[in-house]
């Protein structure tokens, strides 16, 4: 096996992890961060390459490896022709966050949301007529009118 090390820009790495964090391969190996995802692909890559590739932070702009990265919600061009490729296809929402459509939600509380009318106003009718009962015993214990 050969090792072979690059120099990446951290937040460079971070968008890339973003970006592919959802991918049922990342999410399945539960990656947490940019360089546990970069040490993963590096290491698993072994198979086919027949090296292991390592993946240092570093912010010099002269020896990192950085090029522009596209969040995962781009929208590619209709013919899948895209940065030199062919057949690209746009991200699932199943693989990014971003691409889903935000759900319908009612974020309106009323006063009464969660309020069982009718229960609380037996409880409070029958408190009402239990201590009207009470001061009128009370009161007939003690021999007041």
């Amino acid at each position: 096996m050969t090792l072979v090390e690059y120099n990446i820009d951290p937040l460079y790495a971070c968008s890339v992890f973003q970006s592919c964090e959802k991918v049922s391969i990342v999410a399945q190996a539960s990656l947490q961060s940019s360089i546990a995802f970069l040490d993963f692909m590096g290491f698993n890559g072994k198979e086919q390459s027949h090296m292991i590739m390592g993946f240092n932070f570093s912010s010099d702009p002269n020896a990192t490896m950085s090029t522009e990265v596209y969040p995962c919600n781009f929208k590619v061009p209709a013919n899948g022709n895209f940065t030199g490729y062919t057949k690209v296809g746009n991200c699932s929402c199943a693989s990014c966050d971003q691409a889903c459509p935000a759900p319908p939600v009612d974020a309106f509380i009323g006063f009464f949301d969660g309020f069982n009318g009718v229960l609380v106003a037996i409880v409070y009718g029958g408190l009402i007529a239990f201590s009207v009962v009470f001061q009128v015993i009370k009161r007939k214990l003690q021999g007041k009118p």
